[in-house]
């Protein structure tokens, strides 16, 4: 906590030693090895086939505090959904929100979604391709589009921590 953190910094700037003991306990939970995106949606009304997706994640670094990467984010997406569903809006077309997980691993969360309902890229053949990770790979030809690609309107992501918004990056 901040608070130990900053106890430990004034020790060391009087030149006081500091010594530190932690008991750790970890568990690793195998039992189910996969990770489960959570989706979420407001139905539309005459262009309901139509989507706008917002989205976060909800895995987190390890050596990152949760909160800022990425739960801010995740916690914005339910309020904007929250919102439109508490103040009555019938929006027009159909508004889902996204939260993925095994994003901090490789994107796999998305990347999963997205080849699975608007376009996947063919898998690499060039063994250097192949060794890295999945959002590190360069396409290797024109992906294979689905059929909801043309129904996707817009997507907004929150990954950027905590604080106040103050601009758009549209990565890549």
């Amino acid at each position: 906590a901040i608070e130990h953190y900053n106890r430990i910094a004034r020790l060391i700037d009087r030149k006081i030693d500091v010594e530190i003991e932690l008991d750790v306990r970890a568990t690793y939970y195998d039992a189910d090895p996969m990770a489960y995106n959570t989706i979420a949606e407001i139905p539309g009304t005459d262009k309901k086939d139509e989507v706008v997706m917002c989205g976060a994640h909800l895995d987190s670094w390890h050596a990152g505090t949760g909160a800022t990467d990425n739960a801010a984010g995740s916690a914005v997406m339910m309020e904007a959904v929250r919102i439109l569903k508490a103040a009555g809006l019938q929006p027009r077309r159909t508004i889902r929100i996204a939260l993925w997980t095994g994003e901090e691993q490789g994107t796999y969360g998305s990347e999963a979604y997205v080849a699975k309902n608007f376009l996947e890229w063919p898998a690499p053949t060039d063994p250097a391709e192949i060794a890295k990770p999945s959002w590190l790979r360069k396409p290797t030809g024109p992906p294979m589009v689905k059929a909801d690609y043309g129904k996707l309107s817009a997507y907004f992501n929150l990954d950027n921590g905590t604080g106040r918004i103050r601009g758009i990056y549209a990565e890549g």
